[in-house]
């Protein structure tokens, strides 16, 4: 079997990542269509069960920015890229929550797209390589990154870092990822 490579991951990250927002933006005609079934239980788990595919995408973004991390020549244009993008997606994104809920749109940074948490994922990457050789002091800007993505409410909020930071974290070392594997029975590495 070929391998896949990063082009196939963000194919499949971008088929899943469709079926997820078209779960969010259809699940009411979704649950209205399969309304006619007397068992509200398949409505519900069809529902999961798409919005489950759609999730999938998260993990291969994740596992992306940690790989653009550690492959980056500069990190810090890779974050800026990053934190650019969430600025200039923040505007659609807050517009189109404002039609979802059928609400009046009121910009606000109390809840924020997926490329905060992406950004902030890589802000923590960063921090921990900058202080790699300080014992404790590396471990600050994933706690710093992962409050923040409290406060600013964005997707995935604190798991969403530390999924990121995780990808990151037990790539190279075998012993981590042989710890990790065995602690939970799976691995997301050997993709």
């Amino acid at each position: 079997m070929k391998n896949l490579t990063s082009y196939h991951l963000k194919i499949i990250a971008m088929i899943t990542m469709v079926i997820d927002h078209s779960c969010k933006i259809f699940s009411l005609l979704l649950i209205q269509f399969l309304g006619f079934l007397e068992n509200q239980n398949v409505v519900y788990c069809t529902y999961y069960f798409i919005e489950g595919i759609g999730r999938i995408s998260f993990i291969l973004f994740a596992f992306m920015i940690a790989e653009g991390c550690r492959h980056t020549h500069d990190i810090q244009k890779y974050v800026g890229r990053l934190l650019l993008f969430a600025l200039i997606s923040e505007f659609p994104f807050q517009w189109m929550i404002s039609i979802i809920t059928g609400t009046s749109f009121a910009f606000s940074l109390t809840m924020t797209n997926i490329f905060f948490t992406l950004a902030l994922g890589a802000i923590a990457i960063a921090g921990y390589q900058f202080f790699l050789q300080k014992a404790l002091k590396k471990w600050i800007p994933l706690i710093l990154c992962s409050l923040v993505s409290l406060l600013i409410q964005c997707d995935y909020h604190i798991f969403g870092v530390i999924t990121i930071f995780i990808c990151y974290y037990f790539q190279d070392n075998k012993k981590k990822k042989f710890i990790f594997n065995n602690t939970y029975g799976y691995s997301i590495f050997n993709l």
